[in-house]
């Protein structure tokens, strides 16, 4: 469900009351941050859910890995769609991910 999560971030970025609300969710987390999983499925997954915009902790993975390979390859041709600069809820915040999953996410994107 990428469609899902390119949507819930547009939410976040435009609607600030969907903003605070996963804010206010992260705030009133009582377990550690460090620990990103459980972090992500107790307060992002039931946000969206809610929002009809449901994904799995695997699908964001995903979609953070292929836009973090976008963001970091050149760009040649301008009509590029890469997106602004994405604040990784996984990636980059204690999620550790080899150095294949990049690889996969490229080959990916390549052959799409």
């Amino acid at each position: 469900m990428i469609e899902n999560i390119e949507k819930f971030y547009k939410l976040l970025s435009e609607d600030e009351s969907v903003a605070k609300r996963l804010q206010d969710a992260q705030n009133a987390y009582p377990g550690s941050w460090e620990i990103r999983e459980p972090f992500i499925r107790e307060t992002m997954l039931p946000l969206a859910e809610e929002l009809g915009l449901g994904f799995t902790i695997e699908e964001l993975r995903k979609y953070e890995t292929r836009m973090k390979v976008m963001s970091s390859r050149d760009v040649e041709d301008e009509s590029d769609d890469v997106p602004d600069p994405l604040i990784y809820q996984l990636l980059d915040r204690g999620w550790e991910t080899a150095s294949s999953v990049y690889e996969e996410a490229e080959d990916s994107f390549r052959n799409k």
